[in-house]
């Protein structure tokens, strides 16, 4: 995630519309639909509509299934085959605290069945996720957090597509808001 201390750019690629294309027609893709959740209500739901058209420009069949919230959050917990109402992938936000570093990243976990949705599995990152948690000092830390970055860029649990940030306004009257990624309301009084 930008902006938090184990922040890396390592091993992510640069954008390449015409490299994407070439990997589509080289991996077979054999024009399976891929089932893309959008829940409409939420702020990522523009994102799911630039993702949808991206995928569209590199060849591939995106089923855009347009819901609320509620319907997402049923369907993301099946397993089934997208012919049986499975589905490929949606867009979530999960707040900024959650992702700042690797062993409560929930998207990044690759623990299978007790993984995220999508059930990634990968020992690799699952070993240094715990590698990072007895590392003596920050150095050592941050240099595990890059090596789960390179491995997850391989693997794919999953995309970061974008980050953005919540605007939020507080009345002269209120005080002791703490600045967190998410709002917390204990130490807020009112005044008068």
């Amino acid at each position: 995630m930008c902006d938090s201390p184990y922040f890396t750019k390592a091993g992510w690629p640069k954008p390449d519309v015409e490299k994407a294309k070439q990997l589509v027609k080289e991996s077979g893709y054999d024009g399976t639909p891929i089932v893309l959740l959008d829940a409409t209500e939420t702020a990522l739901h523009p994102a799911s509509l630039v993702v949808a058209q991206a995928m569209r420009d590199i060849g591939l069949k995106v089923d855009y299934q347009a819901m609320d919230w509620g319907t997402l959050s049923s369907r993301r917990t099946s397993k089934n085959p997208v012919g049986q109402g499975g589905w490929s992938l949606f867009l979530s936000g999960p707040a900024a605290p959650d992702m700042s570093e690797p062993v409560g990243h929930m998207a990044l976990r690759s623990n299978c069945e007790k993984a995220w949705f999508g059930w990634p599995c990968d020992e690799e990152i699952e070993k240094l996720r715990a590698d990072f948690t007895t590392a003596p000092d920050f150095a050592a830390r941050k240099a595990i957090a890059e090596k789960i970055q390179l491995r997850a860029v391989e693997t794919v649990p999953y995309v970061p597509v974008g980050q953005f940030y919540l605007v939020r306004g507080v009345r002269k009257n209120v005080d002791g808001l703490l600045a967190a990624g998410v709002p917390v309301y204990w130490n807020v009084t009112k005044g008068q």
